[in-house]
């Protein structure tokens, strides 16, 4: 270690003040990237969990739509960015036909930085669940 010189006094503040810009160039989005992408694979549990109950709901002669709504808003989303469809047979099919229940939702306004312009696939979250008729 070598003695301090005079010259030495006036970069006292230089590393906290390189740290603070490191910090607020850096680490402030690399948070937010995080965040942004926990936020998008909480959407996505919701909805496989909304199109699954939509299913079940779809297998017992019931529109899937209200469950799937109540699924979304009971996880605080905003069910109106919603879409529920109801493919590969029908809601009231016969007993052991399969019914698919397809739940997409709108990601726009959720995330801190504009994804879709940088991966295309993350403009919405789609899940979809497949049961047999009871």
């Amino acid at each position: 270690m070598k003695p301090r010189t005079p010259s030495d006094a006036g970069e006292n503040g230089t590393a906290l003040l390189e740290f603070v810009v490191m910090a607020l160039f850096i680490l402030g989005p690399l948070t937010a990237m995080i965040i942004d992408f926990g936020q998008i694979l909480n959407v996505n549990n919701v909805i496989t969990r909304a199109a699954e109950e939509g299913a079940l709901a779809a297998g017992n002669a019931k529109p899937p739509g209200p469950v799937v709504s109540s699924a979304i808003s009971g996880a605080k989303l905003d069910a109106a960015k919603a879409t529920t469809t109801v493919s590969a047979g029908a809601v009231g099919g016969a007993q052991g036909s399969l019914v698919s229940v397809t739940v997409a939702y709108d990601l726009s306004g959720l995330c801190f930085f504009p994804w879709p312009d940088f991966i295309l696939s993350l403009t919405s979250v789609t899940a979809t669940s497949t049961v047999r008729h009871f």
